[in-house]
């Protein structure tokens, strides 16, 4: 449940000696029950202003007023580029001298890539086209054209390692499919062209894809041109007059070095930040459109509205306008509507045109608006918007991820007074059940505050209680369920699990299928988000098992670069490996070490990066395995070497590569077998993945096919055997990633790693390919399997497999020491990609892969997130009370909403229920929030006992502070701390709670919404500001670590960000 919606009325009338008039809410309501009029004096009147959650309409002498449902769409304006229309064709040689240039318009790179600043070195660019083709120009300032990088010397490859220009273009103008041309200061130039395949329903990267254009470069010493023709018809934009085009265009300075762009993003090629290419006419353009708003009035039902101005009253006057208003969604589905102006009125006239979305979708949004006169004269303006629909979920509908493959709900509660105390399990029960079962035993505990016992037992007969069975016959009271028959046999790592009068039963077909059952039964206990007097569970009936044997979750952490917080990770992350990684039934955890572990055979190779000992891995893999997870370290021992500081060890690398191995230098092996030994030391170590990703990267020109007249891939062949033999002497299973051994990915590029892929066939089958290639080949992973592999698909973020699941031995996702956040961690693209929906995601396919559709994070997100994101952000509290109360913060407000952020909430105040906690709202007028600025320090005077706190909170950052507030992230591994709350007790001792970025708070109005479901929120309270835009409170819960201390007070003390955050309501919970 999201705040409820509310119906603003509001109106302004002239006359100056007119009064306010106050009307009562409850006469209003009692006029609508009864469906008559309340007549209202207006002599006085000089202002109506009413908030109601209720839809009135009302009469105020000749003005009659409704309320505005619709929401006012915030638009930001796309960056334009015009191609000028040329008749004579540009003769394509790298000087940009013909006078058909100079006419046209000159752009400039003004973003560095990331970060947006200014570049350092200048490119300027001019665009023309003509009947058929498009000309592009620029001019790239350099310091020195003899230092550029200018390796690639054949079409094709991988260009982008040169200096070079890049150009991309998308005439479908759908966020997602565009061409990508690339070219470096030698002229040497290759294209890619990313196209959406109606057959495999994907989207598909093509590098081999051929295209006739033409690209010339010319070299002065401080400058470089580049000029390129572009056949139109192969872009299909014939005949191209008034037509657009998504556009982009970069800059690949390895020099300096820096990545600029014309239009800002966060990386190359993200087409969601491209701007619009227009190809006008040979004359100015005497439209444009102004005050143009976009408002949604109701599901799939929106309005544009606008202005249209002419500049040439002579041309303009009485002409009929054509006017097209055009949406595309992120997910390539297209809106359109149209109206006509007939008699253009001179200089301006207002125009209005209703749109229909019928499959209406959330996120980023792009919207077009064209017009064009009867004489052909057109102009096209373009603008960005994100998206968000209504959430489809009821707070504290109960929901498991995964998913189990059957499940059936009871319609009321098994009550905790109705059962014993105890947890049962047969006397012939092994070691491992009695484990599990004091594991449920203190999971009960720290959420119910009740005490079980186990108790082994003959027989269930003549008992009530709650019993665990592995791979034991279902008890006559439990055996009358739906699926009762059907678990009997349980595939492997299965579980049945039912509620009933009789108690509670869980069976696993064996061990792991037991603790499997434990973790669902806990999901279902927390699921309501009540805590009630009697504890309660929810009456079901779950049958399920997995799909596949491996549910793998990469961990690349880069916390190595972060100075603070380090001394807390292991004990930190062992909570995230229980909650996270466990908790959502994975049971591969892949960390890749590197020089991230304090090393006493090897001591200089941690270089200062060092914050895991040996006792963290042997206490980290104790904990994997008391809960299902096979625990494999992973050391990149090829390609991604430049852990290994190069200054001690200049020999273990090859000559003119600056992160590969030397393979040939026996020296290398000596010391990567040695360091592997010493990881895999006081371990029980039965896999160990080398990784072996993205060998022979950026390489030096001279760098070939061969080496020392040694084929390249008969020495990265040797290399794996050697690997595989050390890893098979002692044991160990191997596991590598497979993209150098796919001819689709990087196992086939010119130069140095060309061919490699053909040794795929003849490496040893026991080998687990780590498959991180189906983004670029969604094949791949069939075509290890059909060679004799077992194969993992796991990638950058989610990305399903529905046309391999046969294939596959595993699923699972790379993650990279950020998926316990939504946002904060360097942008929100990133974040997203990595962050924790995609990896609920991830767990939920893998169980599920067989039966899956592949439905997006999205769609994931809209459907399950607000509820998972409760459920695993409750936290143990044993002295948990059902009552909870208010906390009055009107004492200590110090600040109103609307002077910090330009807005106030649209939210009713008074006492509400927000997530099942009562909370008291503040009025939308005055000092109605405590503003945490930099150098304030609001103390809150509390003398209140709690079990826990309930904080409904956010942030306000400037847009353009944003980015340095996420910069941030490199000194924090668990989020951005924005503020630190000291707890002081009645007896002078205190505690500490923090808000941090992108765990447990974010902005009031994020830029991307689906950033607000992250893993340490109870409740996302949905809101709008005064002109309908979505904002968002976050309910945080802190729970008291003494309870049964008085807490004498709050202070709430701001870090230094550039954040400001923003306390709104408090409450707090009793002690039992």
């Amino acid at each position: 449940m999201t705040g409820e919606e509310l119906f603003v009325y509001q109106f302004n009338l002239t006359k100056n000696d007119w009064e306010e008039k106050r009307i009562a809410l409850e006469d209003l309501k009692k006029s609508s029950e009864n469906k008559t009029s309340q007549n209202i004096d207006i002599s006085k009147l000089s202002y109506v202003y009413l908030q109601s959650t209720k839809k009135f309409k009302m009469s105020i002498g000749p003005v009659k007023l409704e309320p505005e449902t619709g929401a006012q769409i915030t638009l930001a304006p796309v960056p334009q580029v015009l191609a000028m229309q040329t008749e004579k064709p540009i003769n394509i040689d790298g000087k940009i001298n013909e006078k058909e240039w100079k006419s046209a318009p000159e752009y400039k790179l003004e973003y560095q890539i990331k970060d947006c600043g200014q570049p350092k070195e200048a490119t300027v660019f001019k665009l023309l086209y003509d009947h058929s083709s498009l000309y592009l120009a620029a001019e790239l300032a350099s310091s020195d054209t003899a230092k550029l990088r200018k390796e690639k010397t054949k079409d094709g490859g991988n260009i982008y390692e040169d200096d070079c220009l890049e150009f991309f273009l998308s005439s479908k103008n759908d966020l997602e499919i565009y061409i990508h041309f690339i070219v470096n200061s030698l002229g040497v130039k290759t294209v890619h062209n990313r196209s959406y395949d109606k057959v495999a329903d994907r989207i598909e990267t093509d590098t081999a894809y051929k295209i006739p254009w033409q690209a010339a470069c010319h070299l002065e010493p401080q400058k470089w041109q580049i000029e390129i023709s572009i056949p139109l018809a192969e872009l299909g934009l014939i005949p191209p007059l008034n037509k657009i085009a998504g556009f982009q265009i970069g800059r690949e300075n390895h020099v300096l070095p820096e990545y600029s762009s014309f239009v800002p993003t966060d990386k190359f090629p993200n087409a969601k930040n491209f701007g619009v290419l227009i190809f006008a006419g040979t004359r100015d353009n005497i439209w444009q459109a102004e005050n143009v708003n976009l408002q949604k009035i109701s599901d799939r039902k929106f309005t544009l509205t606008g202005n249209v101005l002419c500049k040439n009253q002579a041309i303009g006057s009485g002409q009929t306008l054509d006017i097209l208003g055009g949406v595309v969604n992120s997910e390539r589905n297209k809106i359109s509507g149209q109206t006509v102006l007939k008699s253009f009125s001179f200089p301006a006239q207002q125009f209005s045109l209703n749109l229909d979305y019928p499959a209406e979708s959330e996120g980023q949004h792009r919207l077009f608006v064209k017009i064009e006169s009867s004489s052909k004269d057109a102009c096209w303006q373009a603008y960005n918007f994100q998206h968000t629909l209504p959430l489809k979920v009821i707070y504290g509908e109960i929901t498991v991820n995964p998913q189990p493959k059957k499940i059936k709900w009871g319609k009321d509660f098994l009550t905790l007074s109705a059962v014993e105390n105890i947890i049962y399990i047969i006397k012939s029960a092994s070691s491992r059940t009695e484990k599990t079962a004091i594991f449920l035993a203190e999971e009960l505990y720290d959420y119910w505050g009740r005490k079980f016992k186990v108790e082994k037992i003959d027989s269930a007969a003549g008992k009530k209680g709650i019993f665990l069975l592995a791979g034991a016959d279902i008890p006559p009271e439990f055996s009358t369920g739906d699926f009762a028959k059907e678990a009997v046999k349980i595939p492997p790592e299965g579980y049945y699990l039912t509620v009933n009068d009789n108690g509670v039963l869980l069976k696993g077909s064996d061990e792991p299928g037991l603790y499997y059952a434990v973790v669902t039964l806990m999901q279902v206990i927390k699921g309501p988000m009540k805590i009630t007097e009697q504890p309660q569970v929810k009456k079901t009936e779950i049958l399920d098992w997995p799909d596949l044997k491996y549910r793998y979750y990469g961990e690349h952490t880069m916390w190595h670069r972060k100075k603070k917080e380090r001394d807390t990770v292991i004990e930190e992350y062992k909570k995230y490996i229980k909650m996270r990684i466990a908790g959502q039934k994975f049971n591969i955890l892949s960390m890749q070490l590197d020089h991230k572990v304090f090393s006493e055979r090897h001591p200089k190779v941690e270089n200062g990066n060092g914050f895991i000992t040996k006792k963290d891995l042997q206490e980290i893999e104790k904990l994997c395995r008391e809960h299902f997870i096979e625990f494999i370290p992973g050391v990149a021992s090829a390609g991604h070497f430049n852990w290994v500081p190069a200054s001690v060890y200049p020999d273990l690398f090859e000559p003119g590569f600056s992160r590969a191995a030397n393979f040939l230098n026996p020296g290398f092996y000596e010391f990567i077998f040695s360091y592997q030994a010493e990881i895999m030391e006081g371990l029980n170590c039965k896999f160990f993945n080398i990784t072996h990703d993205e060998i022979w990267s950026l390489p030096p020109k001279e760098a070939v096919s061969e080496l020392n007249g040694i084929p390249r891939k008969e020495i990265l062949y040797k290399d794996i055997l050697k690997q595989y033999e050390f890893f098979k002497a002692r044991g160990v299973r191997m596991l590598m990633y497979g993209d150098m051994l796919l001819k689709t990915h990087n196992g086939d590029e010119e130069g140095p790693r060309k061919g490699i892929y053909e040794i795929t066939s003849r490496l040893p089958k026991d080998i687990i390919i780590v498959n991180w290639s189906s983004g670029h080949d969604p094949d791949s992973g069939k075509t290890f399997s059909d060679q004799g592999f077992e194969v993992i698909n796991a990638n950058n973020g989610f990305i399903p497999s529905p046309g391999v699941r046969e294939s596959l031995a595993g699923f699972g996702m790379l993650c990279y020491g950020t998926s316990h956040l939504m946002s904060g961690a360097g942008d929100d693209i990133k974040s997203l990609q990595y962050g924790y929906s995609s990896v609920l995601r991830s767990a939920d396919y893998a169980w599920n892969i067989k039966s899956d559709s592949g439905t997006s994070v999205r769609e994931f997100e809209r459907n399950k997130m607000i509820n998972l994101c409760s459920v695993n952000a409750v936290k143990a509290n044993p002295r948990a009370k059902a009552i909870c109360e208010t906390v009055d913060l009107s004492r200590i407000a110090n600040a109103e909403l609307k002077k910090i952020t330009d807005y106030n909430l649209a939210i009713s105040a008074g006492q509400q229920d927000i997530g099942f906690v009562p909370m008291l709202l503040p009025q939308t007028a005055g000092n109605n929030v405590i503003a945490l600025a930099a150098g304030s320090k609001p103390i809150l005077d509390l003398g209140k006992k709690a079990s826990a706190l309930y904080f409904l909170q956010a942030f306000h950052v400037d847009a353009k502070l944003r980015p340095n507030l996420c910069k941030r992230y490199g000194e924090y591994i668990w989020g951005i701390i924005t503020v630190n709350f000291t707890i002081t007790y009645s007896d002078g001792t205190t505690s500490e709670a923090k808000l941090r970025f992108g765990l447990n708070t974010l902005d009031l109005c994020p830029p991307d919404s689906r950033c607000i479901y992250m893993p340490d929120v109870r409740y996302i309270y949905q809101a709008k500001t005064e002109t309908g835009a979505a904002a968002f409170l976050y309910q945080w819960e802190w729970v008291n670590p003494y309870p049964e201390k008085e807490i004498q007070k709050i202070v709430m003390i701001p870090a230094d960000t550039e954040a400001i955050p923003v306390v709104y309501a408090l409450s707090l919970r009793g002690v039992k």
